[in-house]
């Protein structure tokens, strides 16, 4: 450091200032094989044929998402064949019936309802879908929006196909929470960096259809 000004700030600054205590660094998340994430989802309830279609599609996606990233440039991939091939595979593996999704549907990559569709049907998650490898950030405000004016929907998705931020309704009229996360190609029992956030099988669990366990 040349500067004479900057390094005399520097030295009075370690000199004066107040010590911080360090942070913890987190622990690692347990990582989770197929083996486990199945005996997982069969200890939470789901019966052996549900928990296996899950798993034998989160393989299937992985195996997807490796091609991507060995193949093709992952910046290529745009956000309608991401939610093509792996974000509506996931669904369905979850459960979640074709008459009850509505991909494009009033200007939200996808809706899941309560029913089958029809004018009176309550929305239960709104999904949010990026371009592969985009940030995933906080649920954006449009999202936010529709959720709070449609007091049934209480969880937001933002995902890129290969990972999956959730957000749950803290109270019936708004308030959001980032509380899980799902990343197909690195199942965790949490967020590697945030470990208030639950992992791969709370997420699954959560996605589920009522009644799905």
């Amino acid at each position: 450091m040349n500067d004479e000004g900057a390094r005399e700030a520097v030295e009075r600054l370690w000199k004066e200032g107040k010590r911080k205590k360090s942070e913890p660094i987190p622990r690692e998340p347990e990582e989770l094989s197929r083996q486990e994430l199945t005996h997982s989802l069969r200890a939470k309830g789901l019966p052996r044929e549900r928990a296996k279609r899950i798993a034998d599609e989160i393989d299937h996606l992985q195996d997807l998402a490796n091609w991507y990233s060995e193949d093709i440039d992952w910046y290529d991939v745009g956000e309608h064949e991401a939610r093509t091939f792996l974000v509506v595979p996931l669904i369905e593996a979850l459960g979640w019936d074709e008459k009850r999704v509505r991909i494009e549907w009033e200007r939200k990559d996808a809706v899941l309802f309560d029913g089958p569709y029809s004018k009176k049907s309550k929305p239960l998650i709104l999904i949010e879908s990026k371009r592969l490898g985009h940030g995933l950030g906080d649920a954006p405000d449009q999202a936010v929006k529709y959720a709070e004016s449609n007091l049934t929907c209480d969880r937001l998705v933002v995902t890129d196909g290969i990972r999956y931020n959730l957000f749950t309704k803290l109270t019936p009229f708004g308030g959001w929470s980032f509380s899980d996360y799902l990343n197909i190609c690195d199942l965790t029992g949490a967020h590697r960096y945030n470990p208030d956030v639950a992992g791969a099988v709370s997420f699954l669990l959560k996605m589920l259809p009522k009644g799905a366990a």
